[in-house]
């Protein structure tokens, strides 16, 4: 294949569009749907600053109003019921003969037989209150009288469903709210007794007397009982017990619990040493394929691995010299495998120490635990002997204050009987909630706020999530990319450290270069022998699965012709394509293809850097010069179906050289030799030769980088080839995590 001067006129290909589903396509998807996934996918992506904002969020404001709502005060309300007339018949015969003489339009107003108002005034003023506030005052309770009389509310009870006009009842309420439930409870018990008293104290003087004495001696009954039940409590605490007679045989079967628990430690301290100790000796030896051959089928791999690199080296020792690259390979791969494999054995080493360290801790606590509860067995009988006298004792004085309540409740009880005007129909009592504690009239919403807090809060973060999705322009997942270009998915290239490891950059690193010329075939190419260090790859399965369905699927297009020459080009830097033409290329040339790799990016060359191949001269001198494509073309070490053209010295212009009518000739000729050309070419965004190769190619393959690519570049980039004419004939996601 020479280089000819008379070039021919290069022809546009019919098939130079982008593909049907680049076009027809778009007019069914204009508008994109809202996709459930997408939304699951950026929660899941955006979860830490979706939670830390929540938390920020939730935490700060929830606090502010936690504390606000601890800074209100209670206000608790105490309350009592007043009867003030007797409900009898001749008090009905009396109010109908008032009503019968006085008008029906005054009929609401006077037919009640006592003032309301006035009295309710009365009860109010400072005869009734001033006593009850200077006795306040009197217990260190400086309360101002106007502060008593604004939380204090007295009112008739109206029936409130009476037809036209409520009515009023022969009930008075008294309330009174305080921010103190022990003013609250004095002040309701007081105003109840000075009520009382107002309207009919004499006649019940004796009942009175009785019932005070009772109350003299009752705080002091209740105080012994109190400090009984105090001391009896100390005793339990002290000695762990709540009745040391039924305790005693629980005590018992723990101690025996804790003796089995102590001894099947021992036991299993006692083999995990043996463990240890056996490890331990083996890896003293190097014996690390020992310790791991009874592991997980994870280690019983790398073993398999180690003795097959071991039989390898057996069998080309006897073949090759000890400084073979080959042998320096397998003996590389055999020492890491070893250091590998010792590496594990440490860390089964350390979960080993790790298990013993926590056998032992359990241990201490157990005998601890053992030591305790030996001697609360030991202090059982003096408990025993406290509690009973405690108990005794406690036994006669509660009887003692069950008789002188029953007692007071007789004198109540004589005291009701007594024809009394007034009667407490309601409490005194403090309002309690349903567990029998005092409960605060004054309205706490602090709940209801933290709820909208919490909702605020995570409807802010998620808010925040979504922003930050659509700032940062990046693909995140393969069908982000397909509904984005809404061009063919070719493949789908995993995230793999190999492919981040392609270039190798040895400090020493020689190469002898071997021309090896024919005149009449292709059959030339540079021998390179690296004399300190080698440029190999190796990937992993499903890098490799990947890379042969990429070529499947280009293989598959259904198109009119067969794909003679594909162009790999990206919308940034970065995005992986001559690591993706390179490998490309040599799955192809595994199956047999006589394959062409062609370095087109004339400004930034990286072909014969991830090859380690010579750039002497290459595709710009071929453009430039006269020189012969066999003295440019380089035959792979590695494959001799693969033939690589390095992009050559980088030329000052290169548009004036991929403009030229030379390069669209030699495009022809190596569609002719060749039975796939693949073209590395540059960026497509803000040059235009990538366009200039893409739209003399029979298709062109679009790289787009995972969680790297933006999307305004990468729309750009595809406008671009529909410019150019170029036929796209999908996209290939590089760097997948999933």
């Amino acid at each position: 294949m020479e280089d000819q001067k008379d070039y021919r006129e290069f022809l546009s290909k019919d098939s130079a569009v982008l593909p049907p589903s680049f076009t027809a396509n778009s007019q069914d998807d204009n508008e994109e749907q809202l996709d459930i996934g997408w939304l699951f996918g950026v929660l899941c992506r955006r979860a830490p600053i979706i939670i830390f904002i929540a938390i920020t969020v939730i935490g700060s404001l929830g606090s502010v109003i936690v504390l606000l709502g601890r800074r209100q005060l209670p206000v608790y309300e105490g309350y009592f019921k007043l009867l003030v007339e007797p409900i009898s018949a001749e008090a009905q015969l009396d109010r109908l003969a008032i009503s019968s003489e006085t008008l029906a339009k005054n009929f609401q107003t006077t037919k009640d037989t006592l003032d309301y108002d006035s009295l309710v005034r009365f009860l109010k003023s400072d005869r009734m209150m001033g006593p009850i506030i200077e006795e306040m005052n009197s217990q260190n309770d400086d309360v101002a009288y106007n502060t008593v009389i604004s939380n204090l509310q007295i009112s008739r009870v109206m029936v409130e469903d009476a037809k036209p006009v409520p009515r009023g009842t022969k009930i008075i309420d008294i309330r009174y709210q305080d921010g103190s439930p022990e003013r609250v409870e004095f002040l309701i018990n007081k105003l109840a007794l000075v009520y009382l008293e107002y309207s009919g104290y004499e006649r019940l003087i004796t009942v009175k007397n009785g019932i005070k004495f009772i109350e003299d001696q009752l705080p002091g009954l209740e105080e012994r009982a109190n400090n009984l039940k105090k001391e009896i409590q100390d005793v339990r605490q002290r000695y762990n017990v709540i009745d040391p007679e039924l305790n005693a045989p629980g005590l018992y079967r723990q101690q025996q619990l804790l003796q089995e628990k102590r001894l099947n430690l021992e036991a299993q301290i006692a083999n995990t040493k043996v463990v240890k100790a056996n490890i331990q000796k083996h890896l003293e030896e190097g014996n690390a394929t020992t310790i791991l051959a009874d592991r997980t089928s994870a280690y019983k791999i790398l073993i398999e691995q180690l003795q097959n690199v071991e039989g390898r080296i057996a069998e080309k020792s006897s073949l090759l010299r000890d400084d073979s690259p080959i042998l320096r390979t397998l003996r590389q791969q055999e020492a890491n495998l070893r250091s590998l494999l010792f590496e594990e054995a440490q860390k089964i080493m350390k979960n080993i120490d790790a298990e013993l360290e926590g056998l032992e801790e359990k241990y201490k606590i157990i005998l601890a635990a053992e030591n305790r509860l030996e001697q609360q067995i030991k202090e059982l009988p003096i408990a025993a002997r406290l509690y009973s006298e405690l108990q005794t004792e406690l036994k006669v004085v509660n009887q003692t204050l069950n008789e002188f309540r029953a007692k007071r409740e007789d004198f109540n009880l004589k005291a009701a009987q007594q024809e009394v005007p007034w009667d407490i129909i309601e409490g005194p009592i403090l309002k309690r909630d349903a567990n029998g504690n005092l409960k605060s009239i004054a309205k706490d919403d602090t709940k209801r706020k933290l709820a909208l807090v919490v909702v605020l809060g995570t409807l802010l973060s998620i808010g925040s999530g979504f922003l930050i999705e659509v700032i940062i322009q990046v693909f995140h997942t393969p069908k982000d990319i397909q509904v984005a270009t809404k061009l063919p998915l070719l493949g789908v290239i995993p995230l793999a450290k190999e492919l981040r490891r392609q270039l190798i950059k040895s400090k020493k690193q020689k190469h002898l270069v071997v021309l090896k010329s024919l005149n009449t075939k292709l059959t030339s190419f540079y021998n390179l022998v690296e004399t300190d260090s080698k440029l190999k790859l190796t990937y992993s399965p499903p890098v490799l699965e990947a890379f042969r369905s990429l070529y499947t699927n280009i293989s598959l297009l259904n198109y009119d012709s067969s794909v003679k020459s594909l162009a790999i080009s990206s919308a940034m830097k970065g995005d992986g394509k001559s690591t993706i033409a390179i490998n490309l290329a040599q799955i192809a040339a595994s199956v047999g293809q006589r394959v062409l790799l062609v370095d087109a990016n004339l400004r930034n060359p990286q072909i014969h850097l991830r090859l380690g191949l010579p750039n002497l001269q290459g595709f710009s001198d071929t453009l430039s010069t006269d020189i012969s494509l066999n003295d440019a073309i380089q035959r792979s070490p590695e494959d001799e179906n693969l033939f690589i053209l390095t992009a050559g010295q980088v030329p000052p212009d290169p548009i004036k050289l991929l403009s030229s009518q030379k390069r669209k000739y030699l495009m022809e000729q190596f569609n002719a030799f060749f039975d796939l050309v693949i073209y590395d070419t540059p960026l497509l965004v803000d040059l235009a030769d990538a366009n200039l190769i893409t739209a003399d190619v029979d298709g062109t393959i679009l790289v787009v980088a995972i969680d790297k690519t933006d999307r305004s570049m990468l729309t750009k980039a595809i406008e671009g080839l529909k410019i150019s004419a170029a036929s796209v004939l999908g996209v290939v996601t590089n760097f997948h995590k999933g």
